[in-house]
């Protein structure tokens, strides 16, 4: 499709670079001779030169171009241009792997494993809350090994540290921490700074010995089983528990509620509140309860008789009933409207956003927006699936705005 466009339309020059031309190199050339560049992992800083080079002359004329630098030379970091929505952002703490588990190419490609100055990571943090990232995601192949080549010990737990120090993005979510590497002092971090996420990327291949050993993993299910042991005693979901009964309890209490004879809710996903218990009460007194479920042309609202049919199948939500019976009438009902976050303008943002934006406009009921009391900021940026809300309720407080 992209040769298509450099022979058909205004298509300048195609080039390629990252893992796959470092694999391949030259034989991108001969394989797909519309390629006019290719560059290594290495080479990312020459991309300009690239760029100049095979633009330059036209047709069978053009010069190709190629780079492989040495990548484990290459300076990490510098300026950069977010490709995410503004509110959100990677940051990349380190570059390559030594762990060289049997079936992986990742060291061959990207090299060995080399740490960022801690500076240069706070220095690039405050940029990006100057930019207003609100959840920052702190990326590596192994970012618990972060700091071990460059000051002699796992460093990961002091990073977190002072980039909340220095920065206010309030959010930190953390990816790819090897079992082996999980260590106290990082889990006393997670547990104990409110602005780190309680979520930790654990990538687990295996658990039994053999397996491990054949993929050359480093750590054995022991290992594995012991710091899920340990996460889960030292971290205990008791906070939200208790967060997601008081918000149940508000909602409740709430006139749309209990006026209400049907119920839109949704099944809680990842940072959502879990608000369970108060369906279960719908269910329980009798209240109609929906439940979305995506189908051909969007989404569309499930009625579920049981706390039994709530299981959730493989896809993590529950299954439409047998019965398939889908929602007609919305006068009498109240949607409650799950989100990440909300500021004191009444702007949403959450998932489901491009299903709701869609849904809310035409419907007859009331609305509630469920949310945690800490994830109500000042301001907030939003793109083209967010939108203005009415009503706002936590665990603690009920806004209304105008």
């Amino acid at each position: 499709d992209i040769a298509w466009l450099k022979k058909h339309a205004k298509l300048k020059a195609i080039i390629v670079t990252g893992c796959l031309a470092e694999r391949y190199r030259e034989d991108i050339l001969k394989e797909f001779p519309e390629v006019d560049a290719v560059l290594g992992v290495g080479s990312i800083h020459n991309i300009v030169e690239a760029i100049e080079t095979v633009t330059r002359g036209k047709g069978k004329k053009r010069e190709k171009y190629t780079s492989f630098e040495d990548k484990e030379c290459v300076r990490l970091g510098g300026d950069r241009v977010l490709t995410t929505p503004e509110y959100a952002a990677y940051i990349k703490i380190a570059e390559g792997c030594d762990t060289r588990c049997a079936y992986c190419a990742i060291p061959s490609i990207r090299g060995k494993f080399r740490s960022r100055p801690m500076e240069d990571i706070i220095k690039e943090a405050k940029n990006l809350d100057s930019l207003g990232v609100r959840e920052l995601t702190v990326v590596a192949q192994d970012i618990t090994r972060y700091g071990l080549d460059l000051y002699g010990k796992y460093s990961l737990a002091e990073l977190l540290h002072k980039i909340t120090e220095e920065t206010n993005i309030p959010w930190i979510r953390l990816l790819y921490c090897y079992p082996d590497k999980v260590t106290d002092e990082l889990i006393a971090e997670i547990r104990d700074n409110d602005r780190i996420l309680k979520y930790i990327d654990l990538p687990l291949q295996h658990v039994s010995d053999r397996m491990l050993a054949a993929m050359n993993r480093h750590g054995d299910g022991a290992c594995v089983r012991e710091v899920v042991k340990k996460l889960r005693r030292e971290i205990p979901e008791k906070e939200k528990e208790a967060l997601d009964r008081a918000l149940s309890d508000r909602i409740a209490a709430h006139p749309y509620f209990q006026k209400a004879t049907t119920i839109l809710g949704y099944y809680p996903m990842r940072a959502e509140p879990n608000l369970m218990p108060l369906f279960e009460s719908a269910l329980a007194q009798g209240k109609a309860v929906f439940f979305p479920r995506c189908v051909e042309n969007g989404m569309q609202f499930y009625r579920f008789h049981s706390c039994e049919e709530l299981t959730p199948d493989r896809y993590g939500i529950p299954s439409p009933p047998t019965e398939n019976e889908v929602l007609k009438q919305t006068a009498h009902a109240l949607c409650i409207v799950p989100g990440l976050a909300a500021d004191r303008q009444g702007a949403r943002l959450g998932y489901g956003g491009g299903f709701y934006d869609r849904f809310l406009p035409s419907f007859e009921g009331h609305v509630l927006f469920a949310l945690y009391e800490r994830f109500v900021l000042d301001t907030l940026p939003c793109d083209a699936h967010d939108f203005k809300i009415s009503t706002l309720i936590t665990e603690k407080e009920e806004v209304r705005y105008v």
